[in-house]
């Protein structure tokens, strides 16, 4: 949401002299104003959750797609299924948090720091998960032909 969109702050009711409303309660402008501005803080400090969650999805989601690439690698150098079993069930853990967050509708206003913990699971386990990969160490070292000594 950008400042364009926005609400406009309420009409003030048209006052007499005395400083009665058509109504005829007496409602002072500063009241007025109040209630408008933390309408309008209300809706931007909406804005920041969302963007922050955003951002820590879009994060999570990085480091799983380096988890897919890295579970590809290795299964190309030669990985067995065994060797894959504890990598796997940490994406599915990475995913599982990931897609639950993504899925739901909130964005993080009901409970932000619910979601960034289980967003920051995410992370955690998908990069636990590509440590995994980078200690099965299957791919051999490139065999380096000696330099024949003139």
């Amino acid at each position: 949401m950008t400042r364009e969109t926005l609400p406009e702050p309420p009409a003030e009711p048209e006052s007499n002299e005395a400083g009665e409303s058509s109504a005829g309660t007496s409602k002072p402008r500063l009241r007025n104003s109040v209630v408008a501005l933390a309408l309008m803080l209300g809706v931007l400090a909406g804005v920041g959750i969302q963007d922050r969650t955003r951002a820590l999805i879009d994060r999570a989601a990085a480091a799983v797609t380096d988890l897919f690439d890295a579970i590809i690698e290795v299964q190309a150098a030669g990985a067995t299924d065994e060797q894959l079993a504890p990598i796997r069930k940490l994406q599915r853990k990475a995913m599982w948090r990931l897609d639950y967050i993504a899925s739901e509708n909130s964005k993080g206003f009901p409970a932000r720091q619910e979601a960034a913990r289980i967003l920051g699971e995410s992370m955690d386990y998908s990069r636990q998960a590509i440590a995994l990969c980078y200690k099965l160490n299957l791919n051999p070292p490139q065999a380096t032909e000696a330099v024949a000594a003139e």
